[in-house]
């Protein structure tokens, strides 16, 4: 007789024949259980499972670290909140663009004025950048200048970039996706 190879979730992760329901089990004996096939009944591991006695089929996988909730009946992420906070945490420390495509950026989202991005793309410290700069210590104030002054590329993370726009304004400037499921939430929505 032939049996579908389910994993403890009801996954088929394969197919095999034996004499006997006995046999069959003991074939999968600490990794999973088995579901007797009708003649004729053919499976597709890891696009199939097991529910209810029925073999069904599991919808399009949107993306590939998302896994299948039968009793949710949808793909889930298994991440937990601190995963998600640890990527998006990742891909901001290696974010970095051109300061004349960043001032750019800025503009076309009304961060900037373009009077201010003038100011801004030479170097020069615009209307939006003084309270950002005078809220810093003393000692860091003269230094942000001179990097600003000096940058050719800026780094998602500087203290002058952070306090320029919220952070999901800053991730789409300098084009970070958001590791998912954030990224198909509503803009703004941030991860409770």
């Amino acid at each position: 007789m032939r049996y579908a190879i389910c994993d403890f979730n009801g996954m088929i992760i394969g197919e095999g024949e034996f004499p006997e329901l006995a046999d069959a089990e003991a074939s999968c004996s600490g990794f999973g259980w088995v579901h007797p096939l009708v003649p004729g009944e053919n499976v597709t591991p890891g696009a199939q499972y097991i529910q209810g006695g029925a073999v069904l089929d599991l919808p399009p996988k949107p993306a590939p670290h998302l896994v299948y909730d039968r009793a949710q009946g949808a793909w889930v992420d298994p991440r937990s909140a601190a995963d998600w906070a640890a990527a998006l945490s990742t891909r901001r420390a290696v974010a970095s663009m051109a300061r004349l495509d960043f001032v750019l950026a800025c503009t076309e989202r009304g961060i900037l004025s373009q009077d201010d991005a003038l100011i801004a793309v030479d170097g020069g410290f615009p209307a939006a950048f003084q309270d950002i700069v005078a809220a810093l210590p003393s000692d860091a104030q003269f230094e942000a200048r001179l990097r600003w002054k000096g940058a050719v590329a800026v780094d998602r993370m500087s203290s002058l970039i952070i306090g320029l726009a919220d952070e999901w304004q800053l991730d789409q400037i300098f084009g970070l996706a958001w590791p998912p499921p954030l990224a198909s939430w509503p803009d703004g929505q941030l991860h409770p």
